[in-house]
């Protein structure tokens, strides 16, 4: 019984001892209010950068309706070099251009959310101008500002991105 009990308490110890080593990993591995807005901007960055290639192939390749109110070229007298160039049932083409209006819409929904890159870039300033300026720790940026600048950071650009593809902002201009 008193091994039992020189046992346990080694085993206690030994948990605790590896219960404060966790704690210290787990330390370790929190982000900082500066990491975390670097991620976020990284995030952003990258969703933007990745959807960059394909933008013209979003646009559709039909952008133009007929044209109707073209005036008939068969009076002049060079007529058959520009009567197919002017003729109503013509539509420009795009090259590359495999899209459609809803792609045109997703193109420039991430276009307008491109400025969450921006937004996080004036919450690093924001956040140095209270760090080093202020003198504020770390951790009193995290509990009173951190929410806030991830908010503003994603949430205004998912709302006015968002509001633009409703209201039918995103189409092609000629």
């Amino acid at each position: 019984s008193g091994d039992a009990a020189v046992s346990g308490s080694f085993r206690i110890i030994n948990r605790r001892s590896s219960s404060r080593s966790l704690d210290s990993t787990r330390k370790s591995l929190e982000l900082t209010t500066y990491q975390r807005l670097m991620v976020g901007i990284s995030i952003c960055d990258l969703i933007v950068s990745a959807s960059l290639p394909w933008f013209s192939f979003m646009v559709p390749s039909s952008s133009m309706p007929p044209l109707s109110n073209v005036v008939d070229a068969s009076s002049s007298s060079f007529a058959p070099s520009i009567s197919p160039l002017t003729s109503p049932t013509r539509q420009r083409h795009r090259i590359w251009a495999m899209g459609n209006q809803t792609t045109c819409t997703v193109s420039g929904w991430i276009n307008q959310f491109a400025i969450s890159s921006i937004l996080y870039n004036m919450m690093l300033s924001f956040y140095f101008l209270l760090s080093v300026r202020y003198g504020r720790p770390n951790e009193y940026i995290a509990k009173r500002y951190e929410i806030w600048m991830h908010l503003i950071s994603i949430g205004f650009p998912v709302i006015t991105s968002t509001v633009g593809a409703i209201i039918g902002y995103y189409r092609v201009l000629e």
